[in-house]
C-alpha cells in the first residue's frame, strides 16, 4: 500500500447463464457516485433483465444501488439474503438503529424478498450461499458456478488482510467472529481453488 491506504473500489458482480442474470450486491447507488447501472449497460444488459440480486449484507454501500429515485432500480429482480441478516436489520434486531435505507429497499421490493439458510443452493445450483458472519450477523459469501467466491466484506484491504487475516476493519460488528470466519474461508479457498472476488479489493 504505497500511499498508506488500500484501494477501496466497491464492486458488484454479475453472473449470467441461459436462464438467470444475477447481481451480487449493488454498490452505493448513482446518487452517491456509483457506476453500477452504467456498467451493466456497458455489458449490454438492461436493468430490467436482472432476475435476482444476492446480497452479502445490508450496509448502505452494498444496497444503495438497489434504488433509483426512491424506486426499485431492478424492477424485475428478486432480492436474496440470509435469514440471519434479515432478522438482524429488522426492527428490534441488533442493526435496527441504522436500518432506514433497508426499510426503503423493502418497500420498493415488496413481495420480492427471499431469505435462505446457510448452504442453500440457488438458481438451479448456479449459486451456493454460505453464511460468513462477523462483519454483520448474517453476512454471506456466494460460491458461483464452482469457479469463484463472491466475498462481500470478508476483507476490506486485500494487500494487508490476505497476509495478515487477524487484522480487522473497524466496520466489523464482531471482530473476533469476523477474524475466525476470514481464516476459515481463506483455508477453504486454499483447498478448493476458487477465485476470491472481494468487494473492497
Amino acid at each position: 500500500m504505497p500511499t498508506g491506504a488500500p484501494r477501496s473500489a466497491i464492486n458488484a458482480y454479475m453472473a449470467i447463464d441461459s436462464t438467470h442474470k444475477v447481481l451480487f450486491d449493488a454498490g452505493l447507488g448513482a446518487d452517491k457516485g456509483g457506476h453500477l447501472l452504467e456498467n451493466i449497460k456497458k455489458a449490454e444488459v438492461d436493468p430490467s433483465e436482472i432476475t435476482a440480486v444476492c446480497l452479502t449484507h445490508l450496509h448502505g454501500d452494498h444496497i444503495g444501488g438497489l434504488l433509483l429515485d426512491g424506486q426499485a432500480a431492478f424492477p424485475n429482480a428478486t432480492l436474496y439474503l440470509s435469514q440471519e441478516e434479515y432478522d438482524a436489520w429488522n426492527d428490534g434486531g441488533p442493526m435496527a438503529a441504522n436500518n432506514a435505507l433497508w426499510k426503503q429497499v423493502m418497500t420498493a421490493y415488496e413481495g420480492r424478498i427471499v431469505t435462505f439458510r446457510d448452504g442453500e443452493q440457488l438458481f438451479d445450483g448456479l449459486v451456493v450461499a454460505k453464511l460468513a458472519p462477523g462483519h454483520t450477523p448474517g453476512h454471506t459469501v456466494y460460491e458461483v458456478g464452482g469457479t469463484c467466491l463472491i466475498a462481500g466484506d470478508l476483507l476490506h484491504a486485500q494487500d494487508l488482510q490476505l497476509e495478515h487475516p487477524l487484522f480487522c476493519a473497524r466496520y466489523d460488528a464482531d471482530p473476533e467472529q469476523a477474524t475466525a470466519t476470514r481464516i476459515r474461508i481463506f483455508n477453504e479457498l486454499r483447498s478448493n481453488g476458487l477465485y476470491l472476488a472481494g468487494a473492497h479489493c
